[in-house]
Parts: C-alpha cells; sequence; structure tokens
C-alpha cells in the first residue's frame, strides 16, 4: 500500500509523524524515521519498535495498520489520534470519577503488554492516544521485548526517557529496568493526571483508593511496589469495582477481620488482599471505621503498616476525625488500647504524632487514667530527636493537659529528660 504525506503533525528527536492519505483516500498518521538518522542504533531502536508495536494485539494497544521496516527510513501507519492524556489532563482533573475507566484501559493495556514480555519504559501522559472514545498506547520507542531484544539496543548507557515518569533505576541505564519500572512510570502517569502537575509526593487530599494504588506503583525500592501488573489490575478491579460496583457488606468485612485475626503472625495474602479492597470503599461510614478500628488484630496491623504505612494512617485519620466529642468512659481505654497497638506497629512519624495528640487530649478531657498510663508507656519509648520536639511542644502548648499527664510522666525515667523537664516546667 502506497502512502501520499500531507502534512506534519508532530515531531521528536528522530522521528516526525505525518498525516497521510492512502490509495483509498483515508487519512492516518505515518510516523518515520527522520531521513538524515544515520546512527545504526537509533535505526535499529526505531525497527525494534515497529516490530514491538505490531506484535501487539489489544484494544487498548495502538494497532499498526501498515508498515515498512527495510525502507532505509523506516515508518508505520496508525490511526490519526483525536488527543494525547496530557492534553485531557485538565478535564481529567476536573472529573477524576471519570478517569476510572481510561485507567482501567490502560491498566489493561500494559497488563497484556507485559504478559507478551514486552516493556514500554517510556509511559508518560503524551504516550497514550485517544481515538474517538478509546483511549491506546503507542510509541513504544523504549520499549524492550524480551524474545526480541538486540543487546546493543539498549547498552547501560542509555538514559533516554523523561525524567519524571522514569524510576530511580533508569538513572543507572535501561538494563537495570524491568517490568516494575513501567508500574512506576504508571503511577507517575496516574498521579500527574489527578493532580494536574507533576508533583513531588501524593497529595493527602486525593482520594484514598487512588492513594493506594498510586503508592504501590511509585515506591523508590522496586522490591516495594507492586510486583506485577496482573497484581496491579486485581488490586485495580477490586478497589475501583467499575463494571460491577460493589457495595461494601459490614458484617462481611468485620467478619474478614476475625478471619485474619486468628491466622496468626503472617496472615495469608489472599485475605490481606481482600481487606485492602474493601477498606477502601467504606467511603464516610463513621460507624462501620470506628467498628473496623476497633476490631483491628495486631498481626493485621502489623502487616498493614509494612505493606501501606500511608494508607494506615489514611485510616486512623479518618478514625480520629470520626470520634464524637464526648466519649462513654470504657470507650475510651478501647481507643488507648488500639491506638497504641498501631503506634507500637508503625514508623510513620505523622502517624505516631497524631496518635501521642489524640491521647494526650482525650486523657485530661475525660479523667480516664487509664490513657495517661498508656500515652506514659507511649512516650518512654521516644528516641527520636524530632519526636521528642514535637512531645515538648505538645507538653508546652496545653498546660492544664501537661499538668494532668505529669502524674504517669514525671517519675519515669525511661521517659527523655527533656520531656519530664517540660512537664515539671509546668
Amino acid at each position: 500500500m502506497n502512502f501520499t504525506k500531507l502534512s506534519i503533525l508532530g515531531e521528536g528527536g528522530f522521528a516526525r509523524v505525518w498525516s497521510a492519505k492512502d490509495e483509498q483516500a483515508r487519512v492516518w498518521a505515518l510516523k518515520e524515521l527522520k531521513p538524515e538518522i544515520t546512527d545504526p542504533k537509533i535505526i535499529a531502536r526505531f525497527r525494534q519498535e515497529i516490530r514491538i508495536q505490531a506484535s501487539l494485539s489489544h484494544p487498548n494497544i495502538m494497532p499498526v495498520a501498515a508498515a515498512n521496516v527495510a525502507a532505509s527510513a523506516p515508518f508505520y501507519v496508525m490511526a490519526v489520534a483525536g488527543s494525547n492524556l496530557e492534553e485531557e489532563i485538565p478535564s481529567i482533573t476536573a472529573n477524576p470519577t471519570g478517569f476510572e475507566k481510561i485507567a482501567k484501559e490502560i491498566v489493561d493495556a500494559l497488563t497484556h503488554a507485559h504478559n507478551q514480555g514486552v516493556f514500554h519504559r517510556d509511559l508518560k501522559p503524551r504516550n497514550v492516544l485517544r481515538v474517538g472514545e478509546r483511549v491506546y498506547i503507542a510509541d513504544f520507542g523504549l520499549g524492550k521485548a524480551i524474545n526480541i531484544e538486540a543487546s546493543y539496543t539498549t547498552t547501560t548507557t542509555d538514559q533516554w526517557g523523561t525524567y519524571w515518569y522514569a524510576p530511580p533505576e533508569q538513572a543507572k541505564g535501561l538494563k537495570h529496568c524491568d517490568h516494575r519500572s513501567d508500574i512506576y512510570s504508571l503511577g507517575k502517569l496516574l498521579l500527574h493526571c489527578l493532580v494536574g502537575s507533576r508533583v513531588g509526593e501524593v497529595p493527602q487530599a486525593l482520594d484514598s483508593r487512588w492513594k493506594y494504588i498510586v503508592r504501590g506503583c511509585i515506591r523508590d525500592n522496586p522490591d516495594e511496589r507492586w510486583q506485577s501488573m496482573s497484581q496491579l489490575k486485581q488490586q485495580f478491579e477490586a478497589v475501583f469495582a467499575i463494571d460491577e460496583p460493589i457495595v461494601v457488606d459490614p458484617e462481611g468485612l468485620l467478619r474478614l477481620i476475625s478471619q485474619i485475626a486468628v491466622t496468626g503472625d503472617n496472615p495469608p495474602a489472599h485475605l490481606m488482599e481482600r481487606f485492602f479492597a474493601t477498606i477502601l470503599r467504606i467511603g464516610e461510614d463513621e460507624i462501620l471505621v470506628r467498628q473496623v478500628f476497633d476490631r483491628l488484630p495486631v498481626d493485621l496491623v502489623r502487616a498493614w503498616a509494612a505493606r501501606d504505612d500511608d494508607g494506615l494512617l489514611d485510616f486512623v485519620r479518618r478514625y480520629d476525625e470520626a470520634l464524637p466529642t464526648h466519649i462513654d468512659f470504657d470507650y475510651c481505654d478501647t481507643i488507648a488500647n488500639q491506638m497504641a497497638l498501631v503506634y507500637k506497629a508503625t514508623k510513620n512519624t505523622d502517624l505516631r504524632e497524631l496518635i501521642r495528640k489524640r491521647l494526650f487530649d482525650l486523657g485530661p478531657s475525660h479523667n480516664r487514667w487509664h490513657v495517661g498510663s498508656v500515652l506514659a508507656e507511649i512516650v518512654a519509648t521516644v528516641r527520636d530527636a524530632a519526636e521528642i520536639v514535637q512531645m515538648c511542644e505538645l507538653v508546652s502548648s496545653n498546660p492544664s493537659a501537661a499538668e494532668w499527664h505529669a502524674r504517669f510522666m514525671k517519675d519515669r525515667t525511661a521517659i527523655d529528660q527533656r520531656i519530664r523537664d517540660a512537664l515539671v516546667a509546668r
């Protein structure tokens, strides 16, 4: 099939995309290596891009309609895109609910590519194209197909790709990247689309379901990310339940917690996955949040802290906000005991500070001595300099509460002297 180039649609460092007409007057996008490129490595990479993209057949991976790999200026032909995902970011941030379907299509496509032994290695919003109502992953220019990779196309000095979306390991070269590198880039893509800018951290205000998915993608250590696209896809579908919305069964969730509680030190992965997916769908149900918190067993909390410490912080913060001003006398003990359980399991400094503040206020406001004793035990473990300062500031900010707590803390020699001095000074 012959094509007549019409006008340039876009241009990168090594290739141009033309509007082109075929013999039947149909208009296509023709991506062609620039004729002036003579570097054998770049030519080989572009030919590999064509072979990789042509080898993948999925509703959300841009199909290759025609190609000429052998030409001196290799090219391939695909549908003309109306936009790319980067151009749609303003509308996505305005309607994040509608983004769930788009994200699912991207997750499905990348899962398919990985199952075929193909890594993209340059995933970003600009490389996700829209044709009509469907989005397509495109531009496998840095792609790696395990079964056809030519060794000279990915030397250890290669550091191509867009920096912000690239995982830390890519700084050492593409040979250090694997399927988990794509997962990192996917997380950055999702984050950019949801927030509207390239932020340094996952915003606290982001929906907890998105935070759960994104955080599991963008951890610096590849071993701490989602370990496969299949695992990520399973969790995405469980959390968002796009095709079949799931209503959380409160009794079912509490039974699940009871099941986990009797499993011992290492809760089964399938039960934990069910728990994580369900806990993110309970929304603003304050009663259920409190019921869940009250029943959290120590082994589940430890597993939660190890898997998603920031998610545990989000949940405890929701619980803390759900507590009424006046709390039943006996329930104060439940709060203190469960807060202490979480405190011992986590290394998250924000979560530990939240727990100290809650118990510092709760004890004197309800004159519950057990709360004072629990907080004293917690404070006796504080060794971090920043946390010592936080505790001293907490004492200084509320003299009457500090005076109430002094009876439990000032004679405990395990408590840092600076904190005890602050209490005595009151």
